[in-house]
């Protein structure tokens, strides 16, 4: 994704504004911190600095949804899921 970002004053600050679909594709809200690394060639590469639980909680996401697939999952007490889970080992 390119997009063109005006540099803008903000205070005392010159600030740049995230695009939106950005911000929604990775979970960015208003009081979140990003990581800003600058490469070789003076690019800035931003993002989204992630705790150990907001981690856990995309990864738990996607295995939801991927199981969501599998109906048989779906309807699965957690003994029964412990259970496959055995089987499959």
């Amino acid at each position: 994704m390119d997009a063109v970002m005006k540099v803008m004053r903000s205070g005392n600050s010159e600030v740049v504004a995230l695009p939106a679909a950005w911000r929604r594709k990775h979970g960015v809200t208003a009081g979140d911190y990003l990581i800003a690394s600058e490469l070789p060639n003076g690019s800035i590469v931003l993002k989204p600095k992630r705790d150990g639980s907001t981690e856990i909680k995309e990864r738990l996401a996607a295995l939801r949804k991927d199981n969501a697939r599998c109906t048989a999952l779906v309807d699965m007490s957690i003994e029964e899921e412990k259970e496959a889970a055995h089987e499959r080992e």
